[in-house]
């Protein structure tokens, strides 16, 4: 599937102006997809944890139509957009308003995914929800989040921040827009790339591997056992 393509049929103005500060989007979002064990014909069921207004659902129902989804964020707003963006897909669609990081995952999956979610929450909670994901698997089901991540020591996420800065003005975002972007990141706990993957093998989590990286953007993940 053509990333670019899939997400022209499927994006918003919001998207499109989001899209201007992740430098990396096509592969990073690409790289969710391309880890997915599964064949475009193939029916599973999928958790999508701070699904937001549905664009990483969206990206994956254009190249699985097969895929059952069940979309968690604890903003209702954004689930009325996921709604009406995937109007044409709504039965297979479930919709759950809750906290993600307080709540048990609502069901049973084959993969569960998250894009530029995680950071958001503690650490502490990261390493709880990572236990509870492995336990919502089915057996052989499949994580794959995707984050913005600490650098492994200080001066190095300065520089992926140096990076990010450069590379999103050559896009076309504005100093407003990346200020505002910059400011906003005081209020998240960014972890390091070693910690995430120690947490998933500390619970349970086999083949656990890094999809994709790119500076402060990585796609990690691992699957539970068949046991």
């Amino acid at each position: 599937m053509d990333i670019c393509e899939a997400f022209e049929a499927c994006a918003t103005d919001d998207d499109r102006a989001h899209r201007l500060l992740i430098p990396c989007f096509d592969e990073f979002y690409g790289a969710i997809l391309r880890a997915l064990p599964f064949a475009p014909e193939d029916e599973f069921n999928v958790l999508n944890l701070g699904a937001g207004s549905g664009l990483l659902a969206a990206l994956l129902l254009r190249q699985f139509p097969g895929a059952r989804l069940t979309l968690v964020d604890v903003v209702a707003d954004k689930l009325d957009q996921a709604r009406d963006r995937l109007a044409a897909q709504t039965e297979r669609l479930t919709l759950v308003e809750a906290d993600f990081a307080r709540t048990d995952p609502p069901g049973e999956f084959d993969v569960v995914i998250s894009a530029l979610t995680l950071h958001h929450i503690s650490d502490l909670d990261k390493r709880t929800l990572y236990r509870s994901i492995y336990y919502a698997l089915n057996r052989l089901g499949t994580l794959i989040t995707a984050d913005r991540l600490h650098g492994p020591t200080a001066p190095t996420f300065e520089h992926y921040e140096e990076i990010w800065a450069r590379e999103v003005r050559a896009l076309g975002a504005s100093e407003a827009e990346i200020e505002r972007t910059i400011s906003s990141r005081a209020e998240d706990h960014h972890s390091t790339l070693n910690e995430h993957l120690e947490w998933l093998r500390n619970s349970g989590f086999l083949d656990v591997d890094v999809h994709y990286k790119n500076g402060m953007f990585a796609v990690l993940g691992g699957h539970r056992p068949d046991i």
